[in-house]
């Protein structure tokens, strides 16, 4: 363990400095930093850089900075703080290490710069820290480059369907006049019908625009979640409506723990579900299969399956099927803008989940969630 011990007139020099207005600046600076004097003892430093090493400021101030890195390091860290060398360097950056208040070693990188009255300003930068940051900043630029992606591919389709409604409503708003003025209630009544049907199909789509735009924007909570309760809860919501009919539904998943955002999750697995209602055979009764088993390899995860004998769909297909508002049926024999999918598939990625359909038309379909991270429940497990 480290233990500098108090620096001499360092309970004075708190005292002095406690109520300089640029001194308290300084210490709330969002940064690690000391304020270093010419014979390297340290002048200052901010708190962010106490509490980051676990040190308190009368256990710093007026020490050697060199005390406060490994002795091997002490030679090393009195050559980097040479006032004439810093001169000479103007600004450079110098690995070194630093032990914190319980002797850990902790690998850094010092930015120093001279100022006009020979103190250094020592800018300290965890490498750990940092490369977790470097890490999470390229994980959220592929994100963002993959929503981008979406959102022009999403952009393009949903401007191009959007159009269809709009073309409508204009024609037969004209139709509707003419037929007005010519007195032929026909025309009226057909021409309502179409324009009713069209603003309804718009509506829908500017509905569908802004669940696809929170799915990818709001920010995810993180719960656990017993996935067996989760979807026996969404079964029974289905069963309570009239889209099951005389499906024959089958549930197989044990009580085990996932971590993630319960609204989302659900919304993936309501969708699946509901997709499988949806698109069911017209020559066979619906069997809707939801699955749970764990994988070992590669690497443990829980594969979660929800398929059905339903009408399928081409193999090629099987990434298409994803991307929004991209339909494999026509809109009149099944609704629906293409949204759900794309939703799922959304939802699945910002959890770092994997999700992938396999179909065979006119045989059925298959969507498979793979989930890295779960437990089972003791009595699940045995």
């Amino acid at each position: 363990m480290i233990q500098p011990e108090t620096g001499p007139g360092a309970a004075g020099f708190e005292e002095q400095s406690g109520h300089n207005p640029y001194r308290v600046a300084f210490r709330n600076a969002p940064a690690k930093v000391l304020i270093v004097d010419g014979d390297g003892d340290v002048v200052d430093t901010t708190d962010l850089f106490l509490r980051h090493f676990g040190y308190g400021r009368h256990e710093v101030a007026g020490r050697p900075f060199a005390q406060l890195v490994p002795p091997e390091l002490r030679v090393a860290a009195d050559a980097v703080l040479d006032p004439d060398e810093v001169l000479l360097a103007r600004s450079r950056a110098v690995p070194l290490a630093i032990a914190d208040r319980e002797g850990k070693t902790v690998q850094v990188e010092l930015e120093i710069s001279r100022q006009p009255d020979r103190q250094l300003l020592v800018f300290v930068i965890d490498m750990a820290e940092a490369a977790q940051v470097r890490s999470e900043l390229e994980l959220r630029t592929a994100e963002l480059e993959r929503l981008n992606e979406n959102l022009q591919n999403f952009a393009a389709i949903a401007s191009h369907d959007m159009q269809e409604p709009l073309r409508k409503i204009r024609y037969f708003s004209e139709m509707l006049r003419r037929a007005l003025e010519d007195g032929h209630t026909d025309d009226v009544d057909y021409s309502l019908k179409v324009l009713g049907d069209a603003a309804s199909r718009a509506s829908r789509m500017v509905s569908d625009l802004l669940t696809f735009s929170r799915s990818t924007g709001d920010d995810l909570v993180r719960e656990s979640i017993d996935l067996a309760d989760m979807l026996q809860d969404l079964v029974a919501d289905f069963e309570q409506g009239d889209l099951v009919g005389d499906a024959e539904i089958h549930i197989d998943v044990s009580h085990c723990q996932i971590s993630g955002d319960p609204t989302a999750i659900s919304q993936l697995f309501r969708n699946l579900i509901g997709n499988a209602l949806k698109y069911r055979s017209p020559v066979r009764r619906l069997l809707l299969k939801i699955e749970a088993e764990v994988m070992e390899h590669p690497s443990p995860r829980l594969r979660v399956r929800v398929s059905d004998n339903g009408i399928g769909f081409e193999p090629q297909y099987a990434d298409t099927i994803f991307q929004p508002f991209r339909r494999l049926h026509r809109r009149h024999l099944i609704p629906g803008n293409g949204i759900g999918l794309a939703i799922c598939e959304i939802v699945a990625r910002r959890h770092d989940w994997r999700l992938t359909a396999e179909g065979r038309l006119n045989e059925g379909a298959a969507f498979t969630v793979e989930i890295p991270n779960f437990s089972l429940r003791k009595e699940a497990a045995q």
